[in-house]
């Protein structure tokens, strides 16, 4: 496999006036690369060239009216364009298949934002989105042209200090989709400083997996070139795929020590996931020719529940030398097999971080 890219960008900051800061971001990408294997099933993933190029432009205004109080409006487009073809074969019935996944893809997005003091000791922000995602992709959807997804949000957070140990955090998010019910995301934390050495919090979050186009409308067929007969489907479209709920509680304590300048970060934590989607195997409703699986998106019957400890050691046992450990242990309970099998139980992970001065470091991890 090889991989060559090349990548121009532009950033630009203007004064406006001594309230309003103008920021630009614009650049452009362009990807080559190798794929597949030489001993795929008829050729279906072959050996072939990929292309793709992108283009983003990213334009955010800030009026900042006070330290306590900012109005922020930002709008940005990405353009995504790939080609990809080649060749598959199941001689001796169908010597040449052309297959391809040219495809282009348009994302636009606006975004309108406040941010102010309530008081002394309340903060909060609130905006508005709206986000609209296109595709172009004719072997993704059965050469059909699928309708673009506009998003709409909503959205509100509360930071409020009750006294000075404990701190309030309130979130809320509302978010209709156009393919999808309207869907509200609470949040809400407390946190409880007991020392000043000690914090202790805990909360409850909620989390919506929006569905792509593809995972509703991904309908991928193969025709015979000269018969026009299908001959593998590999995707089937499941326009009833229900979006993914996450529901997460967790517990937290973080501790600051003067003995080796040392902070620990721990959280237990338990999530639920309802409707987690999986890629199920199953028989193509239309009459197919080659042995080759059809599958399809779809909605798993029963939560799949994560529960998990994960912490956070930092060390400074010189001034020059830092020591980082993290160490995760999650246990997962789904009654679908290959679904435990996609969460690691542990991870594990020790960095040294050691400054020797003139500008001259070093890490290993």
């Amino acid at each position: 496999d090889s991989r060559h890219g090349g990548v121009i960008s532009l950033r630009s900051d203007i004064r406006l006036t001594t309230r309003d800061e103008l920021t630009l971001r614009t650049g452009f990408t362009n990807n080559r690369r190798g794929l597949g294997y030489p001993d795929s099933l008829f050729g279906n993933n072959a050996l072939r060239d990929a292309r793709t190029d992108s283009s983003t432009l990213h334009l955010t205004w800030r009026r900042t009216l006070s330290e306590d109080e900012e109005w922020m409006a930002s709008f940005y487009r990405n353009y995504e364009s790939g080609t990809e073809e080649w060749l598959a074969s199941a001689p001796p019935l169908y010597p040449a298949v052309p297959l391809n996944r040219n495809r282009s893809s348009e994302r636009a997005n606006a975004e309108l934002q406040h941010r102010f003091a309530i008081n002394s000791e309340a903060r909060l922000v609130w905006g508005l989105e709206g986000r609209r995602d296109s595709t172009q992709a004719a072997f993704l959807f059965a050469g059909m042209n699928q309708p673009a997804i506009n998003m709409y949000r909503a959205f509100s957070n509360l930071d409020w200090h009750l006294d000075p140990r404990w701190q309030l955090n309130l979130g809320g998010l509302l978010e209709k989709n156009s393919e999808a019910a309207a869907q509200f995301i609470p949040r809400a934390f407390v946190n409880w400083q007991a020392s000043s050495s000690d914090t202790f919090r805990a909360g409850y979050a909620r989390a919506w997996q929006q569905r792509n186009l593809f995972d509703l409308y991904g309908d991928v067929r193969a025709y015979d070139p000269v018969s026009h007969k299908l001959l593998a489907e590999p995707y089937i479209a499941n326009p009833d795929l229900r979006v993914s709920k996450v529901d997460t509680v967790e517990l937290g304590y973080l501790g600051r020590f003067p003995t080796l300048d040392s902070t620990i970060d721990v959280r237990v934590f338990n999530e639920r996931i309802t409707d987690f989607v999986i890629r199920k195997f199953t028989s193509s409703p239309s009459p197919v020719d080659l042995p080759l699986p059809s599958s399809q998106f779809t909605n798993l019957a029963s939560p799949v529940v994560l529960r998990g400890l994960e912490y956070q050691f930092r060390a400074r046992p010189a001034v020059a030398t830092e020591l980082l450990f993290s160490h995760t242990l999650i246990s997962r309970h789904s009654d679908d097999p290959a679904v435990v099998k996609r969460t690691s139980p542990y991870a594990a992970s020790l960095t040294w971080l050691q400054r020797y001065g003139a500008g001259w470091s070093s890490t290993a991890s």
